[in-house]
C-alpha cells in the first residue's frame, strides 16, 4: 500500500460518518426496531445499513478489507487475519441499546489496523456532532482539541484515585 497523509484520511472519515449519520442514524434515532444477536445483544437495520455503507465506502478511501462487528464470525476471524497488511475494523452502532432506547451517547466507530496494531480511528457521536480522533504516537483529539496533553486533567485524576 502506498502512503497515506492520516490528516486527509481522518477529513474523509468525519465526512464519511456525518454523511453516514445524517443518511441512516438520526432519521432513525428512537424508532428503529431490533432483534437479539446469538450472544444477545440487539442489532438494528440501521446497524446493517450503516455496515454496508462502510463496507462499500472505506475501501475507496485505502483500499483494504472492511471487518465489520454485524458480519458472521468466521468471516471476521478470515478478515482479522489479514490484519498484518492492513483492514479496517468498524462498529457501525457502538452502543445499539443506548440508540433504540432514545439516549443520545452511541458513535459511529472506525479504525485503521496495519502492522497488526491500531494506526488511528474515529469515533463520531451523531447526536452531538462531536469527532474523537486518534492516532499512533499522534495523540486523541476531540474536533481541534489536544486531549493527550491535558496535563491539569491527569493531575486531578492522580489526585482523585490516591484519596480511594
Amino acid at each position: 500500500m502506498s502512503k497515506f497523509s492520516t490528516t486527509v484520511v481522518l477529513d474523509q472519515l468525519t465526512d464519511l460518518a456525518k454523511y453516514i449519520s445524517e443518511k441512516e442514524i438520526i432519521p432513525n434515532f428512537k424508532t428503529s426496531t431490533h432483534v437479539r444477536k446469538s450472544d444477545g445483544s440487539p442489532v438494528t437495520p440501521v446497524d446493517a445499513a450503516v455496515q454496508s455503507i462502510l463496507e462499500d465506502r472505506l475501501p475507496k478511501i485505502l483500499n483494504v478489507p472492511v471487518l465489520g462487528e454485524e458480519m458472521p464470525a468466521d468471516k471476521q476471524s478470515q478478515i482479522w487475519g489479514l490484519r498484518d497488511s492492513g483492514i479496517w475494523c468498524v462498529d457501525p452502532i457502538d452502543g445499539t441499546t443506548n440508540f433504540i432506547n432514545g439516549i443520545p451517547y452511541f458513535a459511529v466507530s472506525i479504525a485503521y489496523f496495519s502492522g497488526g496494531k491500531s494506526i488511528f480511528g474515529l469515533v463520531f457521536n451523531p447526536i452531538s456532532g462531536e469527532v474523537f480522533t486518534a492516532e499512533e504516537g499522534g495523540g486523541a483529539y476531540l474536533g481541534d482539541q489536544n486531549l493527550s496533553n491535558n496535563a491539569t486533567r491527569h493531575a486531578r485524576l492522580e489526585l482523585s484515585l490516591i484519596h480511594i
